[in-house]
C-alpha cells in the first residue's frame, strides 16, 4: 500500500457529506491534514480490533466492510464507494475498528485524523447534523438487516441488490459471493437465486457485476417468495 501525505482536491470534498456543509476555507484546512492510501486488490486498510483514532473518506474504487469469524468464515458488512465517509465510530467512543477494512479493487482512500473530525461536529452544526443523518442511516440500515435474518435467502438478496442499487446505481460492481456474505448466505445459494432473477428480467450478470433491470420486481421479492 502507497501511503502519501496528499491534500484531497477541494472540489472533492465539496461534492460529499458532511464536509460540503464547511466553508470553503475550512474545506481547504481540513484537505490539508488528508493523508491518502492507494491501495490494490485485497490490501487491508485496518484490522478489526486494532486501536484507531481515524476517519476514512474513499475517492475512487470499492472497499469491503468485513467481519472475520472465530470459525474463519467471513462476512462481508456492506461495500464502501467514492465519497463515502466510514469507520467513523472509534473516532467518536475511542473504540478499536469494528471491523476489518479491505480494498475490493484497487482504491485511494483519504485518511482523517479523528481530533480533526471531532472539532468539526463541535464548532459546525450543519456537518453534524449531516454526520449523524449518515450514521443514523447505516444504523437504520443494520437494523432492518437483523430482522431481515429471518426472511429466506431470495428476500434478502433482492433487498441487498436494491440497497447497493441506491448506494451505487443500476450498475454495480460487485461479485456475488461479496453479495451472498452481505445477505447472509452461501456463495452457492447466492449463485443460484441471482441466476433465477436473471432469468426473471429483474437483473442481469456479468464478471464481477450485477445490473438492476426490474427493481419494483426486486422490490416484491424483498418482501418474500409470495409477495413477487
Amino acid at each position: 500500500m502507497i501511503v502519501a501525505r496528499v491534500a484531497a482536491p477541494p472540489e472533492f470534498l465539496a461534492r460529499i457529506e458532511p464536509f460540503r456543509a464547511l466553508p470553503e476555507a475550512e474545506r481547504a484546512s481540513v484537505a490539508a491534514e488528508l493523508v491518502e492510501l492507494r491501495a490494490e486488490r485485497d490490501e487491508v486498510f485496518f484490522h478489526e480490533g486494532d486501536d484507531s483514532d481515524e476517519v476514512y473518506v474513499a475517492r475512487s474504487g470499492r472497499v469491503r466492510i468485513q467481519h472475520f469469524r472465530a470459525n474463519g468464515t467471513v462476512r462481508t458488512v456492506c461495500m464502501i464507494g467514492p465519497g463515502e465517509t466510514f469507520c467513523c465510530l472509534p473516532a467518536l467512543d475511542g473504540g478499536p475498528y469494528p471491523a476489518t477494512a479491505v480494498a475490493a479493487e484497487p482504491s485511494v482512500v483519504y485518511r482523517l485524523p479523528g481530533p480533526v473530525y471531532r472539532r468539526l461536529l463541535e464548532s459546525s452544526v450543519e456537518f453534524a447534523r449531516l454526520a449523524l443523518r449518515k450514521f443514523c442511516g447505516r444504523l437504520r440500515e443494520s437494523g432492518c438487516e437483523g430482522c431481515a435474518q429471518a426472511d429466506d435467502a431470495g428476500s434478502r438478496l433482492a433487498g441487498k441488490l436494491l440497497a447497493l442499487g441506491r448506494e451505487f446505481g443500476d450498475s454495480i460492481a460487485v461479485t456475488r459471493k461479496e453479495l451472498g456474505e452481505m445477505a447472509g448466505t452461501t456463495v452457492e445459494t447466492a449463485i443460484r437465486i441471482t441466476r433465477e432473477f436473471e432469468d426473471a428480467g429483474w437483473i442481469t450478470l456479468a464478471r464481477g457485476r450485477i445490473t438492476l433491470a426490474d427493481r419494483p420486481a426486486l422490490a416484491r421479492r424483498a418482501q418474500g417468495p409470495d409477495a413477487a
